[in-house]
């Protein structure tokens, strides 16, 4: 996406249930001065790019802005800085941008360099896009400027940025060698629907490559798993090369089973529609019958989320198909579509919670939670409130996808709640 073009229309996406309504003047998620930031939109770009495969991220900035690397468990090899100083702020950095580029490319050789503009080398004035534009010429391979500067908002924004982008300056460079008639693309995580006979022909979430990437427009449906901030990218992709695309969710057995159904009607295939309720059946009586003990164990435990986004929906199909109680749902940094969401799966079993650093210990101890589901920025709430807390790192969910997700997540959740850390670190001192 280009420096200078609008993006009013991401911030409005025409897609998202609350621009039915001509009345209500909503947009989707965006900042407000004061507004506690636990995640910008450069760290949202940044994490749905890193699992590309053989890729380079050059960061535009001073060394401050890299420091969001710590927050991913797994640290990746080829994340770069330009370290911007002073000088540059004063008189520019497009010399040190051009020198990190060529480094880059003769050290490394990576097929694609993602170049991210942060708030800092956004506001100086740079022309980054002509240093862009005569590098690639010079180089010969694909480097993409990623305008995601942090103060456009938060992570969800960060990711939908990072989409449009790829779709605007990657897709459509390459024709594939063959087309079949169940070609899909996967935009949020992987799904193993091989099975049914679909071909995977790009994942967009899961350890994207830069060739599938440029022949994903020949798909003939693009499925979005959990992945709302991509509905720019499936809505841009349809007017593009007319896509159809569909929404759906993979946390749970019952999603999963629905998502399948959703997925294949819309080939309208008797044959391929025979095979996937064969398949359904076979999956939820094997799952049914291994999920017994893990629900006798779990059966009336308390659990509050505190995740952001679209996860603090997700879990909630599954954690109550396990057959624990939710407390409450952080609703914190949600668009307008995850708040909507949340109310529909709750149905008025649980609470929302808007204000998480003011309301997440009060709630734990009025509900007698049991345990914290949080990413990395919010078990400090369970350390005070000493229980227990499993950590869910976006980058870190595949395992609970579909049928045996289901039985992964039972599985480290009984872990988590059985684990001695706990009663040990929160145990009473000798001298209480």
């Amino acid at each position: 996406m280009s420096r200078y073009q609008s993006i009013k229309d991401l911030f409005n996406e025409s897609s998202c249930s609350h621009n039915t309504d001509k009345e209500k003047k909503v947009t989707c998620e965006r900042l407000s001065p004061g507004t506690i930031m636990s995640g910008c939109s450069f760290e949202g770009a940044l994490q749905a790019l890193l699992p590309f495969k053989n890729a380079a991220h050059i960061i535009h900035s001073p060394s401050t802005c890299p420091q969001v690397i710590h927050l991913f468990q797994d640290r990746p090899p080829f994340v770069f800085t330009t370290q911007m100083n002073a000088h540059d702020l004063i008189f520019g950095g497009e010399e040190n941008l051009t020198a990190s580029i060529e480094y880059v490319h003769n050290h490394y050789h990576p097929e694609v360099i993602f170049i991210y503009l942060t708030c800092v080398s956004s506001l100086i004035g740079e022309d980054v896009e002509s240093i862009v534009t005569a590098q690639q010429e010079a180089l010969g391979i694909s480097i993409i400027l990623i305008n995601a500067a942090g103060f456009m908002g938060g992570v969800p924004f960060g990711a939908r940025i990072a989409g449009v982008t790829l779709m605007q300056q990657l897709m459509g460079q390459k024709e594939p060698l063959d087309a079949l008639a169940y070609d899909i693309n996967l935009i949020g995580f992987n799904a193993s629907l091989e099975t049914l006979g679909f071909r995977i022909c790009w994942i967009f979430g899961g350890a994207e490559d830069v060739e599938f990437t440029k022949m994903a427009h020949r798909a003939k449906l693009n499925v979005l798993i959990g992945a709302k901030p991509m509905v720019s990218l499936a809505r841009k992709m349809k007017e593009a090369w007319d896509i159809p695309w569909v929404e759906v969710s993979f946390y749970g057995k019952h999603a999963t089973s629905d998502a399948i159904r959703v997925i294949v009607e819309t080939f309208a295939d008797g044959r391929l529609t025979r095979i996937s309720e064969q398949y359904i059946a076979h999956e939820e009586k094997i799952l049914n019958e291994s999920l017994a003990g893990f629900r006798t164990v779990l059966n009336d435990k308390v659990v509050l989320i505190d995740l952001k986004g679209k996860q603090s929906w997700q879990f909630i199909p599954l954690l109550k198909e396990l057959g624990l109680r939710i407390a409450a749902t952080s609703i914190y940094q949600c668009t307008q579509d995850d708040i909507e969401k949340v109310f529909e799966l709750l149905k008025g079993q649980g609470m929302a919670i808007r204000d998480p650093y003011e309301e997440l210990e009060e709630t734990i101890v009025e509900e007698d939670v049991d345990v914290l589901l949080c990413d990395y920025h919010h078990y400090h709430a369970a350390v005070a409130s000493k229980i227990a807390f499993m950590e869910l790192s976006p980058l870190h969910q595949a395992p609970f996808v579909g049928y045996a997700g289901v039985l992964s997540f039972a599985d480290e959740l009984i872990q988590t709640l059985s684990d001695p850390f706990f009663a040990m670190v929160f145990q009473k001192a000798p001298w209480e």
